[in-house]
């Protein structure tokens, strides 16, 4: 197998640490919602599991759209803040 086809087939896990970590966020928020108890507490995990998978998928357009960021000079500074505008956004997006 190439080092082209290793990358290809390694990146849908790439950041799937996020997309876990926000699932068992929902997990916790359903298991709080059928005990109907402290609906504070379940309001933010839900927030943090919104903020967490919206961050994922934001990774996920700003890598589409701008592709691997190398930072070996003045143009990756550009780009990172590009990157960090668009996973901004796509976190601050709702409803």
């Amino acid at each position: 197998m190439t080092e082209r086809m290793k990358k290809a087939l390694s990146e849908p896990f790439r950041m799937a640490q996020w997309l876990i970590v926000a699932v068992a966020l929902y997990v916790v928020t359903f298991d709080f919602n059928l005990q109907e108890s402290n609906p504070g507490l379940q309001s933010v995990i839900y927030t943090a599991a919104n903020v967490t998978l919206r961050a994922w998928i934001g990774y996920w357009i700003s890598r589409t759209a701008l592709g691997r960021i190398k930072i070996d000079g003045t143009e990756a500074a550009g780009r990172l803040v590009a990157r960090a505008i668009t996973i901004g956004a796509a976190i601050m997006t709702s409803r």
